[in-house]
């Protein structure tokens, strides 16, 4: 999870061929970290229980 937006991310991630599954950013929900709405919506994108974070 990070501030930074998406496309910040994930070209250096596939420069530097980091084996990531996904990237979460808290563009995605136009809101920023500690907002328990960036947590809960990576929660239901990984499709786990807010709890099991």
């Amino acid at each position: 999870m990070s501030h930074g937006s998406t496309a910040l991310l994930i070209h250096p991630a596939r420069a530097g061929r980091l084996p990531f599954d996904t990237i979460l950013s808290a563009e995605l929900i136009h809101s920023c970290k500690p907002g328990p709405k960036v947590y809960l919506m990576a929660a239901g994108l990984l499709e786990v229980p807010p709890r099991g974070c």
